[in-house]
């Protein structure tokens, strides 16, 4: 949980580092926007590929290898310079960061064992155990291929849902703290902003979220 919250960090920084960074390397807004944009070209090429490896090889060395991979190019990031620097390293970063979800998951599935889920309770706990004992039999087990399953209407329907969802959530993470920023400058801050005071203003609302959402979810049915 800690790697996934990382990568989550390592894709929203760059919104962050936008503040400095375009004065500082010289970037336009455009420049930035591609930048932050190609990352998902290479994530789009080779989440596939990855996922079809994390069948071969398991989730935990599919694990090492991406976060060693990842770990270099962020580290590289450092060393940019041109625009043409920033795009290849953000392409890489997309393409080794790609299968890094479906990893965490097949991890997660295969450690997490009902005596852990402490926010269960007893009667919760052991409906998860015969659920999990009873599974899938190997006759009713669903054998799908790949081919199969990329002329599925359906696998199409649902991509373009998250594909909708994860633009717009990223389109936000990308720009929101520019726009914090320039909204505090216009009040009478100083036009260079803090790191933090813009963080923790952009952060508000999250807090608000996470707040109502344990509120609503401690009166579950």
């Amino acid at each position: 949980m800690l790697a996934y919250l990382v990568s989550y960090l390592d894709r929203v920084n760059i919104g962050y580092a936008k503040l400095q960074m375009l004065s500082a390397l010289q970037f336009s807004d455009a420049v930035y926007g591609l930048g932050a944009g190609i990352f998902f070209v290479g994530y789009f090429l080779c989440e596939v590929p990855s996922n079809l490896l994390l069948e071969k090889i398991g989730a935990r060395k599919t694990m090492l290898r991406i976060m060693v991979l990842w770990g270099a190019v962020a580290a590289g990031m450092m060393a940019v310079k041109t625009p043409t620097q920033f795009y290849f390293m953000r392409f890489l970063l997309g393409m080794f960061e790609a299968g890094f979800f479906p990893g965490v998951a097949l991890f997660l599935h295969l450690d997490d064992k009902p005596d852990q889920a402490r926010w269960l309770n007893v009667v919760e706990r052991e409906l998860l155990r015969a659920d999990m004992a009873v599974g899938w039999s190997d006759k009713a087990r669903p054998k799908v291929s790949v081919w199969a399953m990329l002329k599925s209407q359906v696998v199409y329907g649902y991509a373009m849902i998250n594909f909708l969802m994860i633009g717009a959530t990223y389109a936000l993470l990308f720009w929101v703290p520019s726009l914090v920023g320039m909204c505090i400058a216009t009040v009478g801050v100083a036009s260079t902003t803090p790191l933090f005071i813009t963080a923790a203003t952009e952060a508000l609302p999250r807090y608000l979220s996470a707040a109502l959402l344990l509120a609503v979810s401690r009166r579950r049915d």
